[in-house]
């Protein structure tokens, strides 16, 4: 089950990351969400899926540390973790496409933190790390209609953003 546990790693952390936008900051929290699953691991339920089970964990320590912190956190001006970059950052594109790229990247990642918590949540889960609304639901312990709805409203406001962005450039 350890051995689970450590293949995960690598998708919270990206989890993480995108709901703080900065990765020190990530990585103390999946720090934190590992020792909270190590200490609970006996408790795990065979049913369950690992990977919700974690991710859940996850999101609880998220919200600890922002009622703790009292606020979100601005997203830092420069993009700090290659892992969110797009895949076209790999295919040698020219210095201008490169830039564009990253101001792209960087812009949605502002968009993203702009986004209300739960939005934001819902929203990684499900485009960046691919899991099921049924999943998502589980991890955040909210309804499946509660999903879908947090889900539509947050690609809506993407989209007012990103017209209100194609406005000012």
């Amino acid at each position: 089950m350890r051995e689970k546990l450590v293949e995960l790693l690598p998708s919270l952390y990206r989890y993480l990351y995108r709901l703080c936008g900065e990765s020190h900051l990530a990585e103390d929290l999946a720090q934190d969400t590992v020792v909270r699953a190590m200490k609970a691991l006996h408790q795990l339920d065979s049913q369950v899926a690992l990977r919700a089970w974690l991710f859940r964990i996850g999101s609880n320590v998220w919200r600890d540390h922002c009622r703790r912190a009292g606020r979100m956190r601005a997203l830092e001006d420069e993009v700090q973790d290659q892992t969110l970059a797009s895949p076209l950052l790999t295919t040698e594109p020219g210095p201008e496409e490169i830039v564009n790229q990253r101001e792209q990247v960087q812009w949605t990642q502002q968009a993203i933190m702009h986004l209300p918590d739960r939005q934001r949540m819902v929203l990684t889960l499900v485009v960046c790390e691919e899991l099921s609304l049924r999943e998502v639901a589980d991890i955040l312990d909210i309804s499946t209609d509660a999903v879908k709805a947090n889900l539509s409203v947050a690609r809506a406001s993407m989209r007012k953003m990103l017209q209100q962005r194609g406005r000012h450039d």
